[in-house]
């Protein structure tokens, strides 16, 4: 069964579809009312189920947090959590991934060939034999960048000293986004080993208290305010 994630501009559809989004966005649907329904749904029936959703607010994202849970069991050199990019041939190096590695690094590259090479890391910041909940959050406003780990901010760096503030629109010819795996030349590479329990992406640099209380594992996630930080995508099933 088809489940369609309403979008505010689904050009691509017929006017059936197109004013059932409308009804939908009208009606007060949102992502997060989209999955508290399917977990009820899942209590009477376990018949498959696939996601219809727009990616063009992913490609197009001017900033952001995305907050992971995960568990890695992979001895793999680098291992993308979740990735944005142009993965078309002959283009190697236009993505961002945010990644682990298995002696404890979180890191996060925003790429567009040789014009736009930012790395933002820290070594040591998680746990590489258990599960980990970690961010990052691009803040346009504030000019930086952070990564959170497990409830505590581990990692700031000023955009002003890697260039100016970049991120996922400053990469040319976005066309894909993986949960897992980062899609260079045609070809998939950093591939990730275990279980990524959940991914949020959010169109907004959420509050510093938000993303620490949203990474603690003994918390429950926070509500968010729909009006300015709705999350725009949305990953709770195990894979």
């Amino acid at each position: 069964v088809e489940m369609g994630i309403p979008f505010s501009e689904p050009i691509a559809e017929g006017a059936v579809i197109q004013n059932a989004n409308i009804r939908a966005l009208s009606g007060g649907c949102t992502t997060d009312k989209i999955f508290e329904m399917i977990k009820t749904l899942r209590k009477k029936t376990d018949i498959p189920l696939v996601f219809m959703a727009y990616a063009n607010t992913l490609y197009a994202l001017e900033e952001g947090t995305i907050v992971v849970d995960y568990t890695s069991t992979s001895s793999y050199g680098v291992q993308s959590l979740f990735s944005i990019g142009n993965g078309s041939a002959n283009n190697q190096n236009r993505h961002f991934h945010v990644y682990v590695t298995p002696n404890g690094r979180l890191g996060v590259e925003i790429r567009n060939e040789s014009g736009l090479n930012y790395h933002i890391y820290k070594d040591g910041a998680i746990n590489v034999n258990g599960q980990n909940k970690i961010a990052f959050k691009a803040d346009k406003d504030n000019n930086e960048y952070k990564l959170f780990v497990n409830g505590e901010l581990v990692h700031t760096v000023s955009a002003a000293n890697l260039g100016g503030f970049k991120f996922v629109n400053d990469i040319t010819g976005v066309d894909n986004a993986f949960i897992g795996a980062t899609k260079r030349n045609a070809a998939m590479a950093y591939n990730f080993g275990g279980s990524v329990h959940s991914i949020k992406v959010y169109g907004s640099a959420l509050s510093d208290a938000t993303v620490q209380a949203m990474t603690k594992a003994e918390t429950s996630t926070p509500e968010v305010p729909e009006s300015k930080e709705q999350y725009i995508f949305h990953k709770d099933d195990a894979t």
